[in-house]
């Protein structure tokens, strides 16, 4: 399905010289050029001659779901909102649920449009610069052995299970317990236990649990996917305040250069919510845009389209605005030394638990997430470092 239009207008008749508008005309170069079939490219050019109606099309459900909460937030009437994302989407190729998702309804946003990369020019920039082995980072069990050998501080395995077996085990008694799927994506399918005393855990719905009935618990759902049983993190005792109880990460961008250097050019502090084990946008989490110098974070938001931004937590109240995150430079650096043993990606993504024991890696992201780091920080990849890297690339390819 067509999300944004792959041509936009602007671009044939304006006369932009932007760094985000160079990128763009490459990467529309680069989405032709892997077309290899005649009817994948006349899908193509049909997609952007029937973009005014499509982008019509997805307007008006956009303004139907959304359009109500956008008034009371910002007095515009639904038909105001329609044009707009209509006049939006017609002429930059933005996809219509931008104008929500990006908070394009405001003024000061609509200015830096342009400069906001949508899921189709992840997507083209992924099949153009990554070429590594996702494997390396998919799979939770592979992940944990790289960084192992790599001597790269990350959550122990306590134990693998697969099948309805126990492959891999190790002694684990007297600690909180999580396990996830090794292949989990976006926080589904965890699990979590506290430990209590005498060889008792309980389980988030207050049940007691034995070790044994642990183990048989995980054997299984292991018939279904593979578990990974890991200790459950506890937040540095600064970080506590903003969360209720589950684990907060920071999501940092890195990026390679063509002469080998890796750079930050983003990060986000993700915080769950109610009694979420996971951080997660779909688990309810919400997030807040770390300023990469200094580490002090922003307003935080959450999964919802045309929603409010927070200042203050909204389960435990202590202001998230201004908060000072402890160790980042130690994360930083953590982030880039972790980078260099990911050979064949040009960018990725990067978990961080900030815990008393300093930073600790949690997973590796291949398709970090442009889109979240977009939304949590409302400041588009466009303008930032990752803009410049990446026209590096593609101009030096093209050499």
């Amino acid at each position: 399905m067509i999300e944004n239009n792959p041509i936009p207008p602007y671009l044939i008749f304006a006369r932009y010289r932007s760094p985000v508008d160079r990128l763009r005309r490459r990467l529309i170069a680069v989405k032709w050029h892997q077309m290899r079939t005649i009817r994948r490219k006349a899908g193509f050019v049909c997609g952007v001659i029937g973009w005014p109606l499509i982008a019509a099309y997805f307007a008006y459900h956009e303004t139907v779901r959304h359009g109500e909460r956008t008034k009371e937030l910002t007095g515009k009437g639904r038909f105001r909102q329609f044009r707009e994302q209509w006049a939006l989407s017609a002429w930059y190729g933005l996809a219509p649920s931008a104008y929500y998702n990006y908070s394009f309804y405001e003024d000061r946003q609509r200015l830096i449009c342009r400069q906001y990369l949508h899921n189709q020019d992840s997507r083209t920039l992924y099949s153009a610069f990554n070429f590594g082995n996702t494997a390396l980072l998919t799979e939770k069990v592979v992940f944990a052995e790289v960084c192992s050998a790599a001597s790269l501080p990350m959550i122990p395995t306590l134990g693998v299970f697969k099948g309805g077996q126990e492959i891999k085990s190790s002694d684990w008694e007297n600690q909180d317990l999580f396990a996830k799927p090794t292949d989990s994506i976006g926080g589904w399918g965890v699990l979590g236990w506290r430990f209590l005393t005498d060889g008792l855990y309980v389980d988030g719905a207050g049940a007691r649990k034995t070790r044994e009935q642990v183990i048989i618990r995980l054997r299984e759902i292991s018939k279904s996917r593979p578990y990974l049983l890991q200790p459950r993190l506890k937040n540095h005792l600064e970080l506590q305040r903003l969360s209720p109880g589950g684990l907060c990460t920071a999501r940092i961008l890195t990026i390679r250069k063509p002469d080998g250097e890796i750079l930050i050019y983003g990060a986000l502090l993700k915080m769950p919510t109610g009694t979420a084990l996971v951080d997660n946008f779909a688990a309810g989490g919400i997030a807040s845009p770390i300023d990469i110098q200094s580490g002090v974070l922003g307003t935080a938001i959450g999964k919802q389209l045309a929603a409010t931004r927070y200042t203050h937590h909204p389960d435990t109240k202590e202001p998230i605005e201004g908060f000072n995150l402890p160790d980042w430079s130690r994360t930083k650096d953590l982030c880039i030394a972790a980078h260099e043993h990911f050979p064949g990606f040009v960018y990725l993504g990067w978990d961080i638990a900030l815990t008393d024991r300093g930073p600790i890696l949690v997973e590796g992201n291949h398709n970090p997430g442009q889109v979240l780091f977009q939304r949590g920080s409302a400041t588009p990849i466009g303008g930032s470092v990752f803009n410049a890297v990446c026209l590096e690339h593609l101009e030096s390819a093209t050499r």
